[in-house]
């Protein structure tokens, strides 16, 4: 798992200039830069375990191959929309609140205009390999794993891709 992870970070730090920064293509053409922030921090297995234990929140095993890489990063933003961001390990309690989540879910990060990126610990722990979901004005089941959610965000450079579906007809998102 490591390996993936690693392999989709190293692919996507191919793409980026001298200065971290990206020329990203969203949604209608529209094109801007991007920097990309990387921390070089690494969480240990045994930082891990300590938070596992002051909180009761297991760590999927590729959210860990992540921590062990980058304790966080930041990606995405430009003029109009801010970073997409995944918290350092140490600010998810910060970003926990239980009067709006479950006691059994954690924030990683944080989606613009969108809400906290979440991993359900206790699916997980159950077995259930897809245990991502973003919680904002509205929740959603992001039906993935996190190595999927990284990888689909990277090529999907920071939109929104699971509302791609069904979002426009092919006759309207063509109008002459």
């Amino acid at each position: 798992m490591k390996n993936m992870i690693q392999d989709i970070l190293n692919g996507f730090k191919q793409r980026l200039d001298q200065t971290n920064q990206i020329l990203v293509q969203s949604t209608q053409g529209y094109l801007y830069t991007s920097t990309i922030t990387f921390n070089q921090e690494v969480v240990s297995s045994e930082q891990m375990d300590t938070f596992t234990q002051e909180t009761g929140w297991v760590l999927p095993k590729d959210y860990q191959a992540f921590l062990a890489v980058h304790n966080g990063m930041k990606m995405f933003g430009g003029e109009w929309i801010g970073d997409i961001e995944l918290f350092r390990m140490e600010e998810i309690v910060n970003w926990h609140d239980e009067s709006v989540v479950p006691r059994d879910s954690f924030p990683i990060g944080y989606f613009p205009d969108v809400g906290a990126i979440m991993i359900d610990a206790d699916r997980y722990k159950k077995g259930d390999v897809h245990y991502m979901w973003l919680s904002g004005i509205e929740n959603y089941d992001l039906n993935c794993n996190f190595v999927e959610w990284l990888d689909r965000i990277i090529m999907a450079q920071g939109n929104a891709y699971w509302d791609w579906t069904g979002q426009r007809s092919a006759a309207t998102y063509w109008e002459e």
